[in-house]
C-alpha cells in the first residue's frame, strides 16, 4: 500500500510538470488553430460580391539635400533626407553620412536648426504672399522642426 501511494504521488507530480524538452520521439504536432474552410470563404458575401472600386492612397516620395551649417558653427555638412507626402522622414535625415559617426551626429544637430530656420522663413513668406507653395513648405519644415529629434 505504501509503494502504491508513492507511485501515485509520482504520477501526479509528473502530470503537473509542464513538458519543456521536445524531440522527435515525444513531440506531437497540434492541428492548426483558427482555420477557415474554403467552402466558408466561397459562401461569404465578400467573396461573392467583390468590391466594385478600390481606392489606393498614393504616396509622393522625394529625395532632397541641402548644405547646412554645423550646429556649433564653422563647418557645413551636406544633408539628405526623404520627403513622404510633404513630410520629412526623420529617420532618413543625414542618411548620406555613416550612422553613428561624428559627422552623422553633427549633421543631424545642424538639420534640426535648419528645419527651425526654414519653418520661420517659410512662415514669414506665407504671411506675405499666401501662396499654396509657401504654405506647403511651411508645413514641411515646421512639422520637421517640431517632430525631428537629432538623437533619434
Amino acid at each position: 500500500m505504501f509503494w502504491s501511494s508513492v507511485k501515485q504521488q509520482e504520477q501526479e507530480r509528473k502530470a503537473q510538470i509542464k513538458q519543456t524538452d521536445y524531440n522527435d520521439h515525444n513531440y506531437t504536432p497540434r492541428q492548426p488553430d483558427n482555420v477557415v474552410s474554403m467552402e466558408g470563404v466561397r459562401q461569404s458575401s465578400a467573396y461573392q460580391q467583390p468590391a466594385q472600386q478600390t481606392t489606393t492612397r498614393s504616396r509622393t516620395i522625394k529625395k532632397h539635400g541641402e548644405w547646412i551649417d554645423k550646429w556649433s558653427g564653422g563647418a557645413r555638412y551636406y544633408a539628405t533626407w526623404t520627403i513622404v507626402n510633404n513630410y520629412i522622414d526623420g529617420g532618413s535625415v543625414c542618411g548620406n553620412h555613416k550612422r553613428g559617426s561624428i559627422d552623422y551626429r553633427e549633421c543631424r544637430k545642424g538639420a534640426k536648426q535648419f528645419f527651425k530656420d526654414e519653418c520661420r522663413a517659410w512662415g514669414e513668406r506665407w504671411q506675405n504672399d499666401r501662396s499654396q507653395q509657401s504654405d506647403r513648405m511651411k508645413q514641411r519644415y515646421c512639422s520637421a522642426a517640431s517632430s525631428f529629434s537629432p538623437m533619434g
